[in-house]
């Protein structure tokens, strides 16, 4: 007798990175810090590989371009030697992970939709521009919304910078898997 198990897989939320949409031509350096990383484009990984979806407005064909960077807490507790220091210091240590080229496409989004509406287009194209090769590209072409996925390499937060390229204005979601 064959028996048969139903399997429910609770739903992937997917997060936009960006309240608003992105205009910037260039990225800001990133630096240390003491401060926790947080606000838009900055994500807590829970060490799980993340998934981002773009999109932005323009035309089929334009271009953006994503930096993803990880972020990584660092504590002393003490000097070369080990003597104890009169309070731990915590830095933030920014990385970069990598730089992915994204073509638009003509896939618009959902009319009404908080996330992608209409006025925006999907992604369907990515080229590693430079960083970690070890992004599964999940993008095929021909109008068919894609995405990648990202190793946070046991970071603690990502963050997505986006520069608009030809495009209008970028945008990306995330999720982690």
């Amino acid at each position: 007798m064959v028996q048969s198990v139903k399997i429910d897989t609770p739903p992937r939320i997917m997060r936009r990175m960006y309240a608003t949409s992105v205009t910037d031509a260039a990225y800001t350096a990133p630096a240390l810090t003491a401060t926790k990383p947080s606000g838009d484009g900055v994500q807590s990984t829970g060490g799980s590989f993340s998934r981002l979806m773009f999109f932005g407005e323009g035309a089929d064909g334009n271009a953006g371009q994503a930096r993803i960077l990880t972020w990584n807490k660092v504590q002393t507790v003490g000097d070369a030697v080990g003597s104890t220091l009169a309070g731990a210091e915590t830095l933030w240590v920014p990385s970069l992970l990598t730089v992915i080229d994204f073509t638009l496409s003509a896939t618009a989004g959902l009319a009404g939709s908080d996330l992608v509406d209409d006025s925006d287009l999907v992604a369907d194209t990515f080229v590693l521009n430079s960083g970690d090769s070890d992004i599964v590209n999940i993008g095929e072409g021909d109008d068919v919304p894609g995405s990648i996925v990202v190793n946070p390499r046991g970071a603690d937060f990502i963050e997505v910078q986006l520069t608009k390229g030809t495009a209008t204005n970028v945008n990306v979601l995330c999720t982690f898997i």
